[in-house]
């Protein structure tokens, strides 16, 4: 006879009924549990009454091939089940009992606690537990195959067994009880079975002594980037693991703006098989900008269906467009409606909105925001349920204090949001950022919570981000917690950073064909940079009254100043602007369209040379930043040949060239390598004369429509504040005769 094996991960059976019963009740009241028979096991499946009626309304087309993505529970098992709960009944919300693809490599270990060896003994499998509710119970349920070792089955589902792996001797960073516990993890099959204290000794098939260091879980970033870093997943991955990041979720409407959907889907294959964990939003807002830029794609409600089937998509990218949303406008609402009709998490981005605005976004059910610019927004933010994700750029002394303060803890996350590669190498990754908090006075676990379990509960990653049973073994360990670089990192159990080695062994990511040559643009000339007006005939010369993007040289906020230029004589119907002293930028449409805008920079006076590059937000249309038009010209046309990257250019001479194939945004260059290259590019424009603080940064967010003040995207200048297109000359006044 087949043998069954029964397994209760929460608690014994009693325990769990106990506790999961009718709380209310009192103890001389309650009834007395129905015993269970002897032979429930050899009972027959439960089976439904034939003269019930059945409402032909209900059901599922027999050629509804969806039918079949979710097969039948095993009816043996789940009258089992049904038995079970018959005899000892409990209040609990929409119990599902679903059967257990043992095909299914990813799943079948998180649902039984078994591993590959182990799930070729068992026939059929089924879980059990509540659909809807906080209840910590599951039941699990197994057939076995005829002669399977029931007891050696049982052992490694209890965890009466040796431990995979123990790690001794660490203090365990508790986030559920905001404490520190000295003590040994249990790991089983890439799970936490179990953690004990100090005077505890458990048996493990391997065994390493942690030297008393901080257990941390491993972070999550529940928003980011991957094109910021413009590595390819597989050498970010490398980056974030050593960092102590074990989890991102990462927006790709970088690379959706450019290969549309074939680029998310490419970048999420490139994704599945990393050792980092990578979930992915669907892109919501591209362009960003509708009307003010253009890009090569564009997402409407149909493109959002498509972009939510692709496997390892999670969530709703961020919602950029506020104005569209508080506006009620039918295309933005559509989008957001197709992914909320799937039940995926909805990201925001709503620097500017606060008071009735911001409750409109809220009411959409968008319940997060990554932009918030001051203690007071926090607040507000905090109050309609938004789960503030806190970047590093946005953290103060004041904006910590009010994090401190909050009364509720647990809608608090840090995240990176962009982290170019400079900084990434150099500062590290999601760990800075939990550094730079407790720097400002936030208290050192709270920012480990934000960096652990409240992203991992946002993302409904409900078995991860702790140090705990059931727990995924995400674990790094740490000597400082105000300063987290770990020395080691586990991710799912295994060791992959040891001591700055890095462990995985991957083949190289090999770029698709159809992921590079996004650059289709014409030959650019000398002539695409100059600035000329119509006049009347004979018009002597004069001023045109300009609009210039003013920079401080350390912020991405630009304001509108307003210049007088002079004008040269009429030529041909024409006038041409002395640019001269200012720093030129223009943007070329890469996507096939024959357009540019051209914009004037303060605070950059002087520039020789030129720099160019085919990564600038949101669209990614090819930037080129100049003193002299020959040197911008001969910038543009490198990038355009190389189909993307990023160069510098100086007296017609090419000084540095980086190639960006993946969508012009991302290059398969080893990090340090590329980290080398980006530094000397970096370090021929600032002695060019490229002075901001924060070089790459300002050169990626000059175009981005969505950002205030003024910038510049292909259709020309744009007022982002009140979302419209600004001429670059607004007046001309014409020198009179008698020179006035």
């Amino acid at each position: 006879m087949k043998k069954l094996t029964l397994f209760l991960a929460a608690a014994l059976l009693a325990a769990s009924f106990a506790a999961c019963g009718n709380s209310g009740a009192s103890s001389s009241t309650a009834p007395e549990p129905t015993a269970i028979p002897d032979d429930i096991l050899n009972a027959p499946a439960t089976k439904p009454d034939p003269d019930m009626e059945i409402d032909p309304g209900f059901g599922v087309d027999p050629e509804d091939s969806s039918a079949a993505l979710q097969p039948e529970p095993d009816a043996e098992l789940s009258g089992i089940v049904d038995q079970i709960y018959a005899a000892h009944p409990v209040d609990l919300m929409m119990v599902e009992t679903t059967a257990v693809d043992l095909t299914n490599a990813e799943w079948y270990p998180y649902q039984t606690g078994l591993n590959e060896e182990q799930i070729t003994k068992v026939d059929a499998a089924v879980t059990s537990e509540p659909g809807v509710g906080s209840q910590a119970y599951c039941m699990v349920l197994v057939r076995l195959k005829d002669k399977a070792n029931g007891d050696e089955i049982a052992e490694a589902m209890l965890g009466s067994r040796p431990f995979d792996l123990v790690i001794r001797n660490v203090q365990m960073v508790n986030v559920f009880s905001a404490s520190i516990v000295s003590g040994s993890i249990g790991i089983v099959n890439g799970h936490i079975a179990g953690v004990f204290g100090p005077e505890e000794a458990p048996e493990g098939r391997r065994t390493m002594d942690g030297g008393s260091a901080y257990a941390l879980p491993g972070f999550v970033d529940s928003h980011m980037h991957l094109e910021s870093s413009m590595l390819t997943p597989d050498h970010f991955a490398r980056v974030a693991l050593s960092c102590g990041t074990t989890t991102v979720c990462a927006d790709p409407h970088e690379i959706a703006n450019v290969l549309g959907i074939e680029g998310v889907r490419g970048l999420a294959d490139a994704c599945r098989d990393l050792p980092l964990r990578v979930l992915l939003t669907a892109p919501s807002t591209v362009p960003s900008a509708p009307g003010l830029e253009d890009s090569g794609f564009d997402v409407g409600p149909a493109e959002m269906e498509a972009l939510l089937d692709i496997p390892g998509v999670a969530g709703l990218g961020e919602v950029m467009d506020f104005n569209a949303v508080a506006a009620g406008d039918e295309r933005m609402l559509s989008v957001i409606e197709a992914a909320a009709s799937r039940g995926v998490f909805l990201d925001g981005h709503v620097s500017a909105l606060t008071g009735r605005r911001l409750q409109i976004f809220r009411a959409m059910g968008i319940d997060s925001d990554h932009t918030t610019p001051s203690a007071e927004k926090l607040r507000e933010e905090l109050a309609l349920g938004f789960t503030v994700q806190v970047q590093e750029c946005m953290l103060s002394r004041e904006i910590v204090q009010a994090m401190n303060d909050a009364p509720v803890q647990d809608r608090i996350c840090l995240v990176t949001d962009d982290v170019p590669l400079p900084r990434l190498m150099r500062q590290g990754h999601l760990n800075f950022v939990v550094e730079r908090a407790i720097e400002l006075g936030l208290d050192p676990i709270r920012a480990i919570r934000y960096a652990t379990i409240n992203p991992a509960v946002r993302l409904r990653l409900y078995r991860t981000g702790g140090i705990a049973p059931g727990m995924e073994a995400d674990i790094q360990l740490v000597q400082d917690l105000r300063h987290p670089r770990p020395e080691l990192v586990l991710r799912a159990g295994e060791i992959v950073w040891d001591h700055g080695s890095y462990l995985p062994h991957t083949a190289p990511y090999q770029i698709p064909d159809h992921l590079q040559g996004s650059v289709h643009l014409r030959p650019v000339t000398e002539e695409d940079f100059a600035v000329t007006v119509p006049v009347r005939p004979g018009f002597s010369g004069g001023t045109a009254v300009v609009n210039l993007i003013g920079q401080d040289g350390v912020s991405i906020r630009t304001q509108r100043v307003r210049k007088a230029l002079p004008l040269s004589a009429e030529r041909d119907g024409f006038a041409c602007l002395k640019t001269a002293p200012y720093l030129k930028m223009a943007v070329f449409n890469r996507y096939g369209r024959d357009q540019h805008g051209i914009g004037l920079l303060t605070g950059m006076d002087g520039v020789t040379g030129a720099a160019a590059l085919t990564y600038g937000h949101d669209c990614h249309n090819l930037t080129v930043y100049g003193g002299n038009d020959a040197d911008m010209a001969l910038a543009a046309n490198t990038l355009r040949e190389s189909q993307g990257g990023l160069c510098t250019v100086e007296n017609g001479k090419v000084l540095t060239l980086i190639p960006l194939p993946l969508a012009g945004l991302m290059c398969d260059l080893p990090p340090e390598v590329l980290l080398e290259q980006m530094e000397q590019l970096l370090s021929d424009c600032r002695r060019m004369g490229f002075n901001h603080q924060n070089l790459l940064t300002f050169f990626t967010l000059m175009p981005l429509a969505v950002s205030p003040e003024l910038k510049c995207t292909d259709r020309g200048l744009v007022d982002a504040l009140h979302k419209r297109l600004l001429p670059l000359i607004d007046e001309i006044k014409e020198i009179s005769s008698d020179g006035t």
